[in-house]
């Protein structure tokens, strides 16, 4: 059966070419956390010669999950793919699938996805090749617990819900830096999110204030520092670049509990959070979410 498959999938590669329809699956990193936003960007080139329609159905594109040793991983919920869309001959377009609220990713290893495109129109299904990426643990090396408060229907509080920010890294070309929230237990997972590179040899520098907003200190360049206040439901509240000066920047935690940065000296970019050019705050910005809608088509080949 296992030959059977494999030769079936060997001749719908060779459709895709004889079509002139070709479908790849890519990724921005090869390495992911477990529950972190995991988009595969599901590459169409059409070259049919003709104008053609995807996503007037809800099972036009399928995605499948294997592990390395070819178990199928469990499907969560099916990934929202309707919405319609023309791709003109010669031309290329990008759907954008987050398979981390879609497919059971918790447990580390080597998984492979593949992409599935059908095409009733011609009784045919193009499947690309498996594209293959990593879940890790990263390595952790802070953690911290603070308390959520909650209040009841009459407004009164009740018990405070427990919560962690965990700091763990990644190494992919460079070591990038990650938070986690979870429950007390870390069975759940609500937030998990990169915010920066960081230099290896550097220690991030993190504090909880008394509303419970995490203070993120770190290097990210020779003299160059990143500074990043988060809160608990894992908005980014503030993103600023600081400088090695005549000092070094540090957090500084006062009497009113408020924490901020003291030493070094800011450096105003385009990155900042709330952005610098505004007067009034800006509204917190939210992690990555997931995008269905496909993006603009680009004509040719890249």
């Amino acid at each position: 059966m296992r030959f059977i498959f494999s030769l079936t999938v060997c001749l719908l590669w060779e459709c895709s070419s004889w079509a002139q329809l070709s479908v790849e699956v890519s990724f921005d990193n090869e390495v992911y956390l477990p529950n972190e936003t995991l988009v595969a960007k599901v590459r169409i080139i059409n070259n049919s010669g003709k104008a053609l329609k995807f996503g007037s159905t809800d099972d036009w594109l399928s995605l499948n999950v294997e592990t390395e040793n070819q178990r199928i991983v469990s499907m969560l919920k099916p990934p929202a793919v309707f919405g319609e869309f023309t791709l003109e001959s010669s031309q290329v377009g990008v759907k954008r699938i987050d398979l981390a609220p879609c497919f059971n990713l918790n447990q580390t290893g080597r998984y492979k996805v593949t992409a599935s495109i059908r095409m009733p129109e011609w009784s045919q299904t193009f499947v690309s090749k498996p594209k293959p990426f990593d879940i890790v643990q990263g390595a952790r090396f802070f953690e911290t617990s603070f308390g959520l408060p909650n209040s009841n229907s009459d407004g009164k509080e009740s018990t405070p819900e427990v919560r962690k920010y965990i700091l763990q890294q990644v190494s992919r070309k460079q070591t990038t830096l990650y938070v986690r929230i979870t429950d007390a237990t870390e069975t759940r997972s609500y937030s998990v999110f990169p915010v920066g590179a960081v230099l290896s040899l550097s220690r991030p520098e993190p504090q909880v204030d008394r509303w419970s907003n995490l203070h993120l200190l770190f290097q990210i360049g020779a003299k160059a520092f990143l500074y990043n206040v988060i809160n608990p439901t894992g908005q980014m509240l503030t993103r600023e670049t600081w400088d090695y000066s005549e000092s070094r920047p540090t957090l500084k935690s006062w009497e009113d509990g408020h924490i901020s940065v003291v030493g070094g000296v800011r450096r105003l970019t385009a990155n900042d959070l709330p952005p610098h050019e505004l007067k009034s705050p800006a509204e917190p910005v939210t992690p990555p979410v997931q995008v269905t809608e496909p993006l603009p088509i680009t004509k040719g080949l890249n």
